[in-house]
């Protein structure tokens, strides 16, 4: 019998908390970081479909992200999701990064609702890789993530047609912490995801996940469970995030600027 982290159950409070959806223990699936379970998704869904699944990925995007997939036996297209729009036919699974990498910006509501109703309509996944999802620079006191599955009233089915993806290592500045976390609500795919998975998450490491996730919980009457380590946390983020904001100000000051498309020398 394997010993007992708790981890499912602090992702699933933490996700509660953050994007105001409810999972349960058997609709969340651990990797050693976001790459190995997204492989692990490209496999399982490769699984289910008994062909090579297709993926749209939003560009731009961390540069990791397509080869993944390749690797995994999927075949993926790059572009704007503009020129998903003007395509025919719907792929298996869209993918985007909220906020997105290495742009740091989130799709804004309307977008996102524009995104969830096209994939809704064409019943194919969508996939939010949400690994810097409260490294919010613009909002140094956020405590939710914009995310698909926030959008269900507005489109509704959107929250059960979404992917999401998270880990520790840049959500909580903790690099080294491989722990990554897929949540579902497609029990069949999660149950995929877990057979074709890489490593297990050491258990040290889930632990250690497990004690972060768990500041998140709240008790059958709405109180945080532990609320000294929900303070401490949310007060680590917001100095992170306000001095991730300054570095990046600092940087941006040092640039060039570049000239509009239209303007720009041949």
């Amino acid at each position: 019998v394997a010993p007992e982290h708790g981890l499912e159950e602090a992702v699933a409070a933490f996700l509660l908390e953050t994007r105001g959806v409810r999972y349960a223990r058997e609709e969340i699936a651990l990797g050693q970081g976001v790459w190995p379970l997204v492989h692990d998704l490209g496999r399982a869904l490769g699984a289910r479909l008994g062909r090579a699944p297709r993926f749209w990925v939003a560009a731009p995007c961390y540069g990791v992200l397509p080869p993944t997939l390749v690797a995994a036996g999927a075949e993926v297209e790059l572009g704007p999701l503009e020129d998903l729009y003007r395509r025919g036919e719907a792929p298996d699974a869209v993918v985007i990064s909220q906020p997105a990498n290495p742009e740091g910006l989130y799709l804004s509501r309307e977008a996102l609702a524009e995104l969830a109703a096209w994939v809704q309509a064409r019943g194919c996944l969508l996939v939010s890789d949400e690994i810097f999802g409260l490294v919010n620079l613009g909002q140094p006191g956020a405590e939710t993530v914009r995310s698909p599955v926030t959008l269900d009233q507005a489109v509704p089915g959107i929250a059960a047609r979404t992917v999401l993806l998270g880990g520790l290592s840049k959500e909580f500045a903790a690099g080294g912490l491989r722990v990554g976390w897929l949540a579902t609500h497609d029990v069949d795919l999660a149950r995929r995801v877990r057979e074709q998975r890489l490593g297990q998450v050491q258990l040290v490491l889930a632990r250690a996940g497990s004690h972060v996730y768990a500041a998140f919980a709240r008790d059958a009457t709405g109180q945080l469970v532990h609320p000294r380590r929900h303070r401490a946390l949310r007060a680590h983020l917001v100095a992170m995030r306000r001095e991730l904001a300054e570095k990046r100000a600092l940087v941006a000051a040092a640039l060039p600027e570049v000239p509009p498309a239209e303007e720009a020398a041949p």
